[in-house]
């Protein structure tokens, strides 16, 4: 049940990203704005704007999704403004496709050049604002406190601690990846964060802990009891939570006397 209210949060941010760019979608069907209302019959509209706006915004996300696979999520501005000015090459291409089938009277008035930069403008005002919402202004929470002052040596973990929202505390107890973000564990309950699972664990380098899985990490403070089933041991965190422990990390979780 846990893990499925987990999954529910996760896609919770995509439905409503969604829902936004479909009413967008609906909105210009509708309306028919650059004269598309005088000039297109309804099921011209929906084609034309159904391609300019959800096929775009689908090029948008895959782009933003390859630049974070280079840069890191952790660099928002650049992966996002980036994908707007690459993604809006091949739709200014697919602006002036569209353009030479549904309204071919207009293209001796459009070219590339004058195009991209009202492509890039829309693509920019629509990407940049949604994307924030959904993805940058977690990652702002995440790192959002003060850096240390100059000369401050950080404890060990601090960093890390340090991206934890406040509401969650300083007690970690565990973290777990999921996809791009880190479900965090705290005496006072979790949440998502935008962080890589292997930076974490540079951060987290000599806290009492353990890397138990491929996707989880166990604060010694954190586990209540050990459990084995079928063959398989789990940590069960204080609120309940079972972490699984997968074979290559089995003989460490044993040595640090956490079985009994």
């Amino acid at each position: 049940m846990r893990n499925r209210g987990s999954v529910l949060k996760q896609l919770r941010p995509v439905a409503v990203e969604l829902a936004i760019v479909l009413a967008a979608f609906v909105v210009a069907v509708n309306i028919g704005p650059y004269g598309t209302f005088a000039e297109l019959g309804f099921g011209e509209r929906v084609q034309y704007w159904g391609f300019m706006i959800i096929v775009n915004w689908l090029q948008l996300r895959l782009l933003q999704a390859a630049l974070a696979a280079f840069f890191g999520w952790e660099r928002f501005w650049i992966i996002t403004l980036g994908a707007c000015f690459l993604a809006s090459v091949p739709a200014t291409f697919e602006v002036l496709w569209l353009e030479a089938r549904f309204r071919p009277q207009n293209m001796d008035e459009i070219g590339f050049l004058s195009l991209y930069p009202q492509v890039l403008l829309l693509a920019s005002a629509v990407m940049v604002p949604v994307s924030y919402m959904f993805l940058g202004r977690r990652q702002s929470e995440a790192s959002g406190e003060e850096p240390p002052a100059s000369g401050h040596a950080l404890l060990p973990g601090e960093a890390f601690l340090r991206r934890i929202p406040a509401a969650l505390g300083r007690e970690l107890h565990a973290i777990q990846a999921e996809d791009h973000y880190l479900r965090v564990y705290t005496a006072a309950g979790s949440d998502l964060i935008l962080h890589r699972f292997s930076d974490a664990l540079g951060e987290l380098e000599g806290v009492g802990g353990l890397q138990v899985h491929r996707s989880w990490w166990v604060a010694r403070n954190g586990v209540a009891d050990v459990v084995r089933r079928e063959r398989k041991l789990f940590i069960v965190l204080k609120d309940g939570t079972e972490a699984p422990v997968s074979r290559t990390y089995a003989p460490a979780v044993r040595e640090a006397g956490w079985v009994a």
